[in-house]
């Protein structure tokens, strides 16, 4: 019997085709099955249905990568500073 909750859209080895809107991609009503090895449509169904895991989204992730990105960029700027006073003083010796 046929579960119509189950279609290759949801599925994780279903890989759609876009095409080029005016101002984004569009999602046609087919696409690559990777299980089959062949062109499936979007209300497909198959026996290799596997459940897509959910993406995760939030900010938490964007703040946390953010933060990990200008922690560095500060330890360049401290070792940079650093040595742009060690040649000023040097300099200033001479």
């Amino acid at each position: 019997m046929k579960n119509h909750s189950i279609k290759c859209n949801n599925c994780k080895n279903f890989d759609a085709y876009f095409i080029k809107g005016r101002k984004r991609f569009n999602q046609t009503k087919c696409g690559w099955c990777i299980a089959n090895k062949e062109n499936a449509d979007v209300d497909g169904w198959c026996t290799r249905y596997e459940e897509k895991r959910p993406v995760k989204s939030g900010q938490k992730y964007l703040y946390r990568y953010l933060s990990d990105i200008l922690t560095d960029i500060s330890a360049i700027r401290d070792v940079i500073e650093a040595n742009y006073i060690g040649e000023t003083t040097d300099n200033e010796e001479m």
